[in-house]
């Protein structure tokens, strides 16, 4: 399960290329630079709506940090 979660920044990531937001005035992601998280409060894949936080690590890299069911 761990190697699917750590590719899984990346696949969100190519998914928001290819995705709408289900409500793009209320789904708007937002990067906090002062905590590193790059907070997705709606994304649509499928039939599936669900929320993500990336983290951005010390080498640059975005991580999944959480993410849920909305």
């Amino acid at each position: 399960m761990s190697k699917y979660l750590r590719s899984l920044p990346s696949v969100l990531l190519f998914s928001l290329l290819v995705s709408n937001a289900f409500s793009s005035e209320q789904c708007v992601a937002r990067f906090e630079p002062s905590t590193g998280i790059a907070h997705i409060p709606c994304l649509k894949i499928g039939d599936q709506e669900i929320w993500v936080n990336l983290r951005l690590s010390s080498s640059q890299d975005l991580r999944l940090d959480k993410f849920g069911d909305l």
